[in-house]
């Protein structure tokens, strides 16, 4: 088996190759945020990136029945809890999960129009994520005048967690 040493420690090449991707693709994606790589390009890239790039509207659904509202800074994050009850789905790019239930929050979204329903980026708010210890995507927080009322983690029984989470 080939290996690579650093010092005294050997390690197989397959193991590093990861790593060496993962770098690579944060690379990519730093050159996309400056506008270095074109869009024909980012697409080939990344063709189900669900990402929202930043000029894009907050709002997904917009109007007074609903809508997830993408959350793009701390600040933004802490004026939204100011609002009685958020749902919140913390969530990244790459999550297969997120993607399939973002749906259905969004149904979610016009179903309970009482509360404020945000999404989350972990990659690009973790000092948010680090603050209420997400560690599995997708997670969902119901806060109740700006705390945590309940958590959830998955995307199995999401409007039976809302619906009893958002009664008094």
């Amino acid at each position: 088996m080939s290996t690579i040493c650093f010092g005294g420690i050997c390690v197989p090449y397959t193991a590093v190759m990861p790593l060496l991707f993962l770098g690579l693709r944060w690379l990519l994606q730093k050159a996309i945020e400056l506008g270095l790589i074109p869009k024909s390009v980012q697409e080939k890239l990344f063709p189900s990136s669900t990402k929202y790039a930043p000029t894009e509207t907050s709002r997904e659904v917009s109007g007074g029945s609903g809508g997830v509202t993408v959350v793009e800074s701390e600040e933004a994050f802490r004026e939204i809890l100011k609002n009685p009850y958020v749902v919140c789905k913390f969530t990244a790019a790459w999550c297969k999960p997120c993607q399939k239930v973002h749906p259905e929050y969004v149904q979610l979204s016009k179903q309970f129009t009482s509360a404020s329903f945000i999404t989350v980026d972990v990659d690009d708010l973790d000092e948010i994520a680090s603050e209420y210890k997400v560690a599995m995507m997708p997670t969902f927080l119901v806060f109740r005048n700006g705390r945590v009322k309940e958590t959830k983690t998955g995307i199995d029984l999401l409007e039976d967690f809302v619906s009893k989470a958002l009664k008094d």
